[in-house]
């Protein structure tokens, strides 16, 4: 089975298309941080205190920066970041999906359901990137060779 070959404008489409994730993803992690500041001694998650949240959505905002950033000006350490942070989100993710809902009163939480979902949605999309940046024309695209990480 002979693998497909991507061609230099539909790279630039799918690279378009996650460089605006990054974006929406970033302008999210700012409303959290937002959030986490007007609702500050209480967090987000149950025994989750207001300053663990606010530190979890400035490093998510820093790395979604530097990802932008990386993606925009085609970074050679942008690969690398990408699929070290897609991996890393990969694995944490699927922790919490695999962790069991909290049931409360004879029904789960719907909350915890909702979570879950977009935490899925959020795991397929990391498991994409990893696919996608390793694809050899791509790694071309941004000037890398050879083996970097997977």
């Amino acid at each position: 089975m002979q693998a497909k070959i991507l061609a230099d404008d539909r790279i630039l489409k799918i690279i378009n298309r996650i460089k605006n994730v990054f974006i929406v993803y970033f302008l999210g992690t700012v409303v959290v941080c937002l959030h986490a500041l007007s609702r500050y001694p209480e967090g987000f998650l149950p025994g989750e205190s207001g300053n663990e949240r606010i530190l979890r959505s400035l490093i998510a905002m820093i790395l979604l920066a530097a990802l932008c950033e990386g993606i925009k000006y085609r970074k050679k350490w942008f690969i690398p970041l990408v699929l070290v942070s897609s991996a890393f989100y990969l694995l944490n993710f699927s922790l919490k999906i695999f962790q069991p809902a909290a049931y409360t009163g004879g029904t789960y939480s719907l909350n915890v359901l909702y979570l879950k979902f977009f935490l899925t949605i959020i795991a397929m999309f990391n498991l994409y990137l990893i696919y996608f940046f390793t694809r050899r024309e791509v790694k071309a695209h941004f000037g890398m060779q050879g083996t970097i990480l997977f």
